[in-house]
């Protein structure tokens, strides 16, 4: 294969895919993003995403770089100053605080959709090339190049095929890239909750018995939810009353944030450890969940992914 199309052909276009392909073209790659569903990039303005992201100071950085910060900021972006975690028996507890390491926060908690809607525009704005509504059929590649068929009916030649198409890479199963998965035995219940007492800017984690609670801050009043727990719990939890739910969750905080009630939907999704046996393949490398899954835990997931883009 001797003419190619484009230099790179990146397929998922979510945060880590579409941030990787503006990332590339700043380094004068030619680049084509194909995504298989129309990315959603209006909503309600009163609504919340129920997928938020803990972003730190590093990706912070990657996205100020690719040009989609001030967006996000000028959408609606929750910097945090303090963390606060303690253990169910109420032994246990440690305090962070910015000022402490001479920094204005310590992150900023993000919707998902901010992030993917400032990334879109920022591709848009650059002219780069998206496939949407459509995926890859199969590919051949080899040390010289990628040939991509297309369900459309489409071809492409590209020298790098990137996967970034999620937990169940699609890319990375043709490429014959196995990947090690353990359940983790937890669902994640995650919602977006008001306090009665504010967000204090404040990032709050509970450990209890079934998993931890984690109280991310959004907007003055409001928090999203991240709460692992046995999955029979994570299903009682979605289906209770709200009533019931908000004093359930209020007990779990200890009420340290006042009454906590829930604002519009719960969801839950299992949650897993993944891990690719190798990131690369002639013609093909992995990045973000399609390389790797982690317990939300930390709230690292999307940071590596950010990483694996800027390292690539």
């Amino acid at each position: 294969m001797t003419e190619r199309d484009f230099d790179v052909a990146v397929v998922g276009g979510g945060m880590v895919g579409a941030a990787l392909a503006r990332a590339l073209t700043l380094e004068a790659f030619s680049v084509v993003l194909i995504e298989a569903r129309e990315p959603t990039l209006d909503w309600p303005i009163d609504s919340h995403d129920l997928r938020v992201s803990a972003i730190t100071r590093a990706s912070q950085h990657l996205l100020q770089n690719l040009g989609a910060w001030q967006a996000m900021v000028e959408d609606r972006v929750t910097a945090y100053r303090h963390m606060h975690v303690w253990d169910r028996a109420g032994f246990g507890e440690i305090h962070f605080d910015a000022a402490e390491v001479a920094e204005p926060d310590l992150g900023h908690i993000i919707e998902n959709r901010v992030i993917v809607r400032a990334l879109c525009h920022v591709l848009e704005a650059a002219g780069l090339a998206v496939r949407t509504s459509t995926q890859v059929r199969n590919f051949d590649a080899t040390e010289v190049g990628v040939r991509l068929a297309l369900v459309d009916g489409s071809t492409l030649r590209v020298g790098l095929l990137v996967g970034a198409d999620g937990a169940k890479s699609q890319v990375r199963e043709m490429a014959g890239i196995a990947s090690r998965s353990e359940p983790y035995d937890q669902h994640a219940v995650v919602a977006t909750v008001r306090a009665e007492l504010g967000n204090r800017s404040t990032a709050w984690q509970r450990f209890m018995r079934d998993g931890p609670l984690a109280l991310l801050p959004m907007q003055r009043d409001l928090f999203s939810i991240v709460w692992s727990t046995t999955p029979e719990s994570a299903q009682q939890l979605c289906d209770m009353p709200e009533e019931t739910f908000n004093a359930r969750l209020t007990e779990a905080s200890e009420a340290r944030l006042g009454a906590l009630s829930v604002l519009g939907a719960r969801a839950a999704f299992p949650l897993r450890l993944q891990h690719a046996e190798r990131y690369t393949a002639p013609g093909v490398a992995l990045v973000g969940d399609a390389a790797h899954v982690i317990h939300p835990l930390a709230g690292q997931g999307v940071n590596l992914g950010f990483l694996d883009a800027a390292v690539l």
